[in-house]
């Protein structure tokens, strides 16, 4: 039986892709290939899942699919799960700060803020379809800006005003 203490938070779980059993996740581990197994809470159990593939789908976001799990319907059960490695397979790589990360469905609500504090508008989704995720925004005027989702770009994460500051290259904005 797996205990609490033998393992990790790594990542989430988030929702089926397609219909032969992947779910999206966002996971934060360098070395996805060498861990044998996710580990998931499954009332209240530790439950480890083998991997049969898995592909990147954007920053820090894989397809996952587990031995077994072929149905959309089947998958759907890890939607929202918590995924965990064993501890003797994590990397020193690995942050030790898992448990402070924040999701991109999570930033959703969130307002967007420039220099000087300045709102410009407020995240109402995101695209990771492609290499490059953008935060989808409605600004002030209620039209859809399209803002690069980077590292480098996000200043601070304030959870408790939900406001997002960034630092974003000049002209960007006058892109959308």
């Amino acid at each position: 039986m797996i205990t609490s203490k033998e393992i990790s938070y790594i990542g989430k779980c988030f929702k089926p892709h397609g219909i032969k059993g992947e779910i999206s996740a966002s996971i934060e581990v360098v070395n996805i290939e060498d861990l044998s197994c996710l580990i998931m809470d499954i009332d209240g159990i530790f439950v480890p899942f083998f991997m049969e593939s898995y592909r990147e789908k954007g920053l820090n976001t894989f397809l996952l699919k587990f031995e077994g799990i072929d149905s959309d319907e089947d998958v759907d059960l890890f939607s929202g799960k918590e995924l965990y490695a064993l501890n003797i397979e994590l990397s020193d790589e690995v942050d030790e700060n898992l448990s402070d990360m924040i999701y991109l469905d999570e930033l959703i609500g969130y307002s967007i803020a420039i220099e000087n504090n300045i709102i410009v508008g407020q995240v109402v989704n995101y695209d990771n379809s492609t290499e490059n995720p953008l935060f989808i925004v409605n600004d002030l005027s209620d039209k859809e800006l399209l803002i690069p989702i980077v590292e480098e770009f996000i200043i601070n994460i304030d959870k408790t005003n939900k406001i997002l500051t960034m630092d974003l290259p000049i002209g960007l904005m006058d892109l959308n």
